[in-house]
């Protein structure tokens, strides 16, 4: 049963969190790319864009640095 649990945490820290930053991200862009230019409310969702913005940054990078991991380890063998 642990490892049943255990498995279940590693899909959602594998696949989940990156899915849900993707999503994040393009939902943020949708909706500050449909606020008029004279919304008060565009503010918010531009401060918003940004945290996603930053935050695909960090996981297009992570996700980098993992496959130059990969790749030298790979080559050291």
């Amino acid at each position: 049963m642990d490892e049943v649990i255990t498995f279940i945490l590693e899909l959602i820290f594998f696949l989940g969190i990156p899915i849900g930053i993707i999503v994040f991200f393009i939902m943020s862009l949708v909706r500050y790319r449909r606020t008029p230019k004279d919304d008060p409310l565009r503010k918010e969702r531009k401060f918003s864009f940004i945290v996603s913005a930053v935050l695909m940054g960090l996981l297009i990078v992570s996700v980098g640095l993992l496959i130059l991991l990969f790749t030298l380890a790979i080559n050291h063998m």
